[in-house]
């Protein structure tokens, strides 16, 4: 299997406030401070470039992390993170193609667009007769994926935020 994905941050996406109370009306704690280490658990990752300057603490962390996005803003702003899959088809080749966007309280803070292999027909089995998300067969099959961090960066749209990106591939060993 391989993965290529691209994905566009809502620049600004680490100034949203956090919720302010919990279910009883009372006040929620605010965002942990971030340690030494990003405390990503897959293995065989490896990023092979120096971020530029002008990335905040927090957006580093998310721009190199393996793939944990949705677990990165859920933990960051105390909320649920909804993932909304635009569009997923197979292609004539056999790969596959997935647009989707997460949001937070309701805003969209990630775009993401991936091409998807797979070349194991017990994988391909599970997402066609078994119906497993082309978005999850890493959790389904127990498996922690590489990553590779090809290249990542920010468009600025004048006085507005613009976001961040990057470019990067999961796949098996």
């Amino acid at each position: 299997i391989r993965c290529d994905i691209t994905e566009e941050f809502m620049q600004n996406l680490f100034s949203m406030e956090p919720e302010k109370e919990d279910d009883e009306g009372a006040p929620a704690a605010g965002p942990a401070e971030t340690k030494g280490h990003f405390g990503d658990i897959m293995s065989g990752t490896k990023t092979g470039m120096q971020l530029p300057d002008g990335f905040r603490p927090m957006e580093r962390v998310l721009l190199t992390a393996n793939g944990t996005t949705q677990r990165i803003l859920r933990s960051w702003h105390q909320s649920q993170v909804e993932v909304h899959v635009l569009s997923s088809h197979r292609n004539e080749d056999g790969s596959w193609n997935r647009h989707i966007c997460m949001t937070v309280a309701g805003r969209k803070v990630v775009m993401a667009r991936s091409s998807i292999h797979l070349t194991s027909q017990e994988w391909v089995d599970a997402v066609e007769r078994k119906g497993i998300s082309i978005g999850g067969v890493f959790q389904h099959f127990g498996v922690l994926p590489t990553f590779v961090l090809h290249n990542l960066g920010v468009v600025r749209r004048g006085s507005e935020a613009g976001y961040l990106w990057r470019l990067y591939s999961q796949g098996l060993g």
